[in-house]
């Protein structure tokens, strides 16, 4: 059922959790990754990867993706922020937005 597959999502997002705190940054990605497979609209697994690419990966335009993303579903400041930052960056880098 698909509440059964969003518990799911909401359990890697906890395993996740738990992974960045201990600073198992990729293995904690990865855990998200799978959250947002299972549950599209978890703008928490959304806004969390999207600081991994920003702070770790410096991967600013999939972190742009990642924020607009979990903005559409909650206008949350810490999101619009986080999505301000990245898109310091992209400029910072001489990228386009």
């Amino acid at each position: 059922s698909s509440f059964k597959i969003v518990m799911e999502g909401a359990k890697y997002f906890e395993e996740g959790t738990g992974c960045y705190a201990e600073g198992k940054f990729m293995e904690a990605l990865e855990l998200y990754n799978r959250a947002i497979e299972c549950d599209s609209s978890s703008y928490m697994a959304l806004n969390a990867a999207g600081t991994l690419h920003l702070n770790l990966l410096k991967d600013y335009e999939r972190a742009k993706q990642l924020f607009r993303k979990a903005l559409e579903i909650s206008d949350l400041p810490v999101i619009r922020m986080n999505l301000n930052l990245a898109e310091n960056k992209i400029r910072e880098n001489g990228g386009e937005l």
